[in-house]
């Protein structure tokens, strides 16, 4: 801490350490300490201005890809936001680990993701809401943690969330709690001539100010606070865990070490290297393959930027399923709850999945007529591989409820252009024994005119649907892994230009 002797501080030292208190910290108190003194000795007056005129925020604006595999490296002690002082610093930050878990998820060149994480933890601020977008997250794409080699509070919040988690032979895991630390520099001042008075209106508008001793009434709040955060703590890694909560609470807070995090805080011992194996073998690569991809390259700012460069090497190609999964991501049902892999859920749990599927269309539209017909979802029909894996409509699947939500009819996704919805009568979705179909009256504007041209020059001959998977199950067919989709609620059917379901050009109709 800063003593009588220090160097006058700067401002940017004043507002690093001095955010380090009195608020709830998930972070090994050795953590604390160094991150502390970083904060008050290299953090130089011109770092604001410095980072408003950077282009980039830190060097973890980047990803390894590796046999399918990104890596997203989680080092050092965590903070919620970037900002001056996480770049000058050098730690990593909740927004920018969602902002690079968020293009993994969305990225067709990633089958899986590996946090490699080396941290004593951090902020309780934004780790909880982290947390539930890796735990979200894992259904869609498998998602492991590598505690390599330190793994504690923030930290272990987070890696808790993965689909399985990697322990190195001298790595630790654990510290499932919570502090504040409070700085009294009363006896400070006095060494430096000062005496600080408050005016204050409002019984408890200073209390906890680092000025005066701590009152009993503020250390009682602060105290509630702190056991309200390890609570959602223990809760998390419970849920994520699978574990009882009760055991949880009995580690005390504290650290275990290899095979003693087993099989409470991990599942596996084994290296950096075992982990990243065992990933590629569960997203069905193979490890030894000397062809694997190992790329670097910009994320994307968030998951619905289109800043990303065409050139990259991980370019998501789709760029409109990308962005129509994190709409659906933003705006999960009421009463839904995303889908995690190897649980088994009743048959009335409303599990969600978001998924974006093109099938293929028939047009109708003959004379001046307006009419097209989609065929949204193929029954029976084996889709092309998807990432490992293949899907198929089960008859029935959209049966119970799943039409019901008033699903709309817009163009390549783009909520903008909109072409028709249920409940204004000019869309209609509907279950034959082929799959489920869409016919649309276009209403008469320019966007429907030029692609009604599309369309009836045969340019434009697919769709794609949006929607949310709520029960499904997995097969394996001749070899090949095979989702079989048992129910669904559809969001969205939409005119694009590729099929990922071959059969479906051959059972599309004509509308009546």
């Amino acid at each position: 801490m800063m003593t009588p002797q220090s160097p006058p501080p700067t401002l940017a030292m004043r507002l690093a350490v001095h955010s380090c208190f009195d608020k709830p910290w998930v972070i090994s108190e050795a953590g604390l300490t160094i991150l502390l003194r970083i904060a008050e000795l290299s953090i130089p007056a011109s770092a604001h201005a410095d980072y408003d005129d950077a282009t980039e925020i830190n060097s973890g604006s980047t990803y390894k890809v590796k046999n399918g595999i990104a890596i997203v490296p989680v080092n050092g002690p965590l903070l919620r936001r970037d900002s001056y002082i996480s770049r000058y610093l050098g730690v990593s930050t909740y927004e920018s680990l969602r902002r690079m878990i968020g293009h993994a998820l969305t990225n067709p060149q990633v089958k899986g993701i590996l946090l490699d994480i080396d941290s004593p933890g951090g902020e309780s601020s934004g780790c909880a809401d982290l947390c539930d977008f890796i735990y979200a997250g894992r259904a869609m794409k498998p998602i492991y943690a590598c505690s390599n080699d330190s793994c504690y509070s923030a930290a272990y919040w987070i890696a808790s969330a993965a689909k399985r988690l990697y322990v190195t032979r001298d790595g630790g895991c654990g510290s499932i709690g919570c502090y504040m630390l409070h700085l009294d520099q009363s006896g400070f001042d006095a060494k430096a001539g000062l005496k600080f008075t408050y005016i204050r209106s409002g019984k408890h508008k200073v209390d906890g100010n680092a000025h005066e001793p701590i009152t009993p009434n503020a250390q009682n709040t602060l105290q509630t606070e702190v056991d309200r955060v390890r609570d959602l703590f223990v809760a998390h890694v419970a849920r994520n865990r699978a574990v009882d909560a009760k055991d949880v609470y009995a580690t005390e807070a504290g650290v275990r070490f290899s095979s003693a995090c087993l099989p409470l805080l991990a599942d596996e011992i084994g290296s950096y290297d075992d982990c990243l194996r065992g990933l590629i073998i569960d997203c069905g690569g193979d490890p030894d393959d000397a062809m694997g991809s190992d790329l670097t390259d910009d994320y994307l700012g968030d998951l619905t930027s289109t800043t990303s460069s065409a050139a990259s090497p991980l370019w998501v190609k789709d760029e409109m399923e990308r962005s129509v999964i994190a709409r659906m991501l933003a705006s999960i049902p009421a009463g839904y709850i995303l889908a995690a892999p190897k649980v088994t859920y009743p048959e009335q749990a409303k599990v969600c999945l978001p998924v974006v599927r093109r099938s293929a269309m028939n047009v109708g539209a003959d004379g001046d007529s307006r009419k097209i017909s989609m065929l949204v979802c193929p029954y029976n029909s084996l889709s092309v591989d998807l990432g490992g894996f293949k899907e198929i409509y089960s008859p029935g699947c959209f049966s119970d409820g799943g039409l019901d939500q008033d699903p709309r009819v817009v163009w390549n996704h783009d909520p903008t252009l909109i072409l028709g919805r249920q409940s204004a009568s000019n869309a209609k979705f509907y279950e034959t024994p082929v799959g489920v179909k869409c016919d649309v009256e276009l209403p008469d504007i320019s966007y429907a005119d030029d692609l009604l041209t599309l369309i009836r020059q045969r340019i434009i001959r697919e769709s794609s649907a949006a929607f949310w998977i709520l029960k499904f199950r997995w097969e394996t067919r001749n070899g090949e892994r095979i989702r079989v989709v048992e129910k669904a609620l559809l969001r969205e059917a939409s005119p694009v230009s590729f099929a990922a379901y071959k059969s479906a050009t051959v059972t599309a109709q004509e509308p009546q």
